[in-house]
């Protein structure tokens, strides 16, 4: 098993759930669009981040999410947000929790940069306190245990200090979760799968936090299928706003926590 967990995580850059990617074509998520160019040099941190690693019939994708106090922060705000080098993008934008993201503003022309081993895009926001960016995970992420069961293996390494850093994977009819007391259950999503994480608190910069997920499925069941088709990343990205709502209370939660200990 740890052979098999280790062939998974050396096949990642700073993600163990997130290879080469394909673009999307732009045609099939028209949209309004956001400006990708910043307004001003200062950056905003997010308070909260979510990664969602989504598994598809025939692949898996990716999306980060970061979002911003509404209560503290004023828009036009400028983010930065990170993916592996090289990932090319299926949607990058502002995604809201009374739409769906095929209509959403999303992020046409931002900038971007490459700092050590990350690609790292600046964009404005203008209409939401929130920024997803999106890419399909065209390898495993996935290790089959010694006793039958799977490990899913996530990581993430926030640019900034964050109040709350939570994973979120979802498991298709007929997979089970392997009970953990750390593992949280999210609800289910658009398609009525089970989704399962964790939530770090006080996450600092530049640390990089990683995660299992362990579950059983039916035999042969345990991966999506090993042929790659782009049907499954139109619907990918257009069906992503997975743990959106949970995790707009994670920056509420860890404000009142914070309020808290520093009453005492």
């Amino acid at each position: 098993m740890i052979k098999q967990l280790k062939a998974v995580i050396v096949g990642t850059v700073l993600f163990a759930f997130v290879a080469t990617i394909v673009v999307l074509p732009g045609s099939a998520l028209t949209a309004e669009a956001a400006t990708g160019t910043t307004e001003s040099s200062e950056v905003i941190p997010f308070d909260a981040m979510t990664v969602t690693v989504r598994r598809l019939p025939n692949t898996y994708f990716a999306a980060v999410t970061g979002f911003l106090d509404p209560e503290t922060v004023e828009l036009p705000a400028t983010i930065e947000i990170a993916v592996p080098e090289g990932a090319q993008l299926i949607w990058f934008g502002e995604p809201s929790d009374d739409r769906p993201i095929e209509s959403a503003p999303r992020f046409e022309n931002p900038d971007m940069r490459t700092v050590d081993g990350f690609d790292i895009y600046t964009a404005t926001l203008q209409h939401e306190h929130q920024a997803q960016i999106e890419y399909n995970l065209f390898f495993n992420p996935v290790a089959e245990a010694g006793d039958g069961s799977y490990i899913l293996h996530m990581e993430y390494t926030p640019l900034t200090d964050l109040q709350a850093l939570r994973f979120i994977t979802n498991l298709p009819p007929g997979n089970q979760i392997v009970i953990d007391d750390d593992v949280e259950f999210y609800g289910l999503n658009g398609e009525g799968e089970r989704q399962y994480g964790r939530t770090f608190w006080d996450v600092g910069a530049g640390r990089m936090i990683t995660t299992n997920i362990s579950y059983t499925a039916p035999g042969g069941m345990g991966t999506p299928n090993e042929s790659r088709v782009s049907d499954g990343i139109i619907v990918a990205a257009v069906s992503t706003l997975v743990g959106v709502v949970a995790v707009l209370g994670i920056v509420l939660v860890a404000k009142r926590r914070r309020a808290a200990n520093e009453e005492y």
